[in-house]
């Protein structure tokens, strides 16, 4: 599976929700939050006032 995600430019969360084996073992929601940037860029804007005041 990751091997033709990348040979085959395939979207990697698509590839691993059409996986039957990985759903039915996580839920879609969950799936979501993995995939989900919103955690990694919480204090951007924080970060950037205090490194560029």
């Amino acid at each position: 599976m990751p091997k033709n995600v990348f040979t085959e430019n395939l979207d990697l969360f698509d590839v691993i929700q059409s996986d039957k084996y990985i759903m039915n073992n996580i839920s879609p929601k969950k799936l979501r939050s993995i995939f989900s940037y919103s955690k990694h860029f919480k204090n951007v804007n924080l970060i950037f006032r205090r490194v560029f005041k």
